[in-house]
């Protein structure tokens, strides 16, 4: 059995690292990013990230970044009609907004970015939240996926970044 390159094991332990970057700066449990909390009163807390695609791959690399003061709107539809909301980001690329009444649905979507150097709206910059309660979630936290913006061009080392990460998965 073939051992492990330091590359690989490098790329596994950024990925785990940012992995636990990202859920360790959570509130807390109800708060963790990418859920939906209900509240007694029909609030619901919305929360996500927003990240760097610095490979143009529509997905979280060991490169990526996540970004601080990218702004993101909601559009929440249900039987109260259309409400938008806004958020920020905070340093840690989460957001947290506050959306009030019965919603059946949120689209998120990229409003501006905080990173001058990743602003390209990239084809992941909208994900659609299911905020309904009837389809078996009593819990009160719901994912979003993540969202990017892009760099204009993708970084040289990219390729060799890819390669090791599938090698590692």
């Amino acid at each position: 059995m073939a051992k492990p390159s330091s590359t690989s094991m490098l790329a596994s332990s950024a990925l785990c690292f940012l992995s636990l970057l990202r859920f360790s700066h959570c509130q807390d449990d109800a708060t963790a990013t990418g859920a939906a909390t209900a509240s007694g009163d029909g609030r619901l807390q919305v929360e996500g990230m927003v990240y760097c695609d610095s490979c143009h791959v529509q997905k979280i690399t060991t490169i990526s970044g996540m970004i601080a003061g990218a702004k993101v709107k909601l559009e929440c539809k249900g039987s109260g009609g259309t409400k938008s909301y806004e958020g920020m980001t905070d340093q840690y690329g989460n957001y947290h907004v506050q959306v009030e009444g019965k919603n059946d649905v949120c689209e998120i979507s990229l409003v501006s970015s905080g990173d001058p150097n990743c602003a390209t709206v990239s084809p992941n910059s909208r994900v659609t939240l299911n905020l309904k309660d009837d389809q078996g979630m009593v819990a009160p936290k719901r994912v979003a996926d993540p969202i990017s913006f892009m760099i204009k061009a993708p970084l040289p080392n990219c390729a060799e970044i890819l390669k090791q990460e599938t090698q590692v998965s």
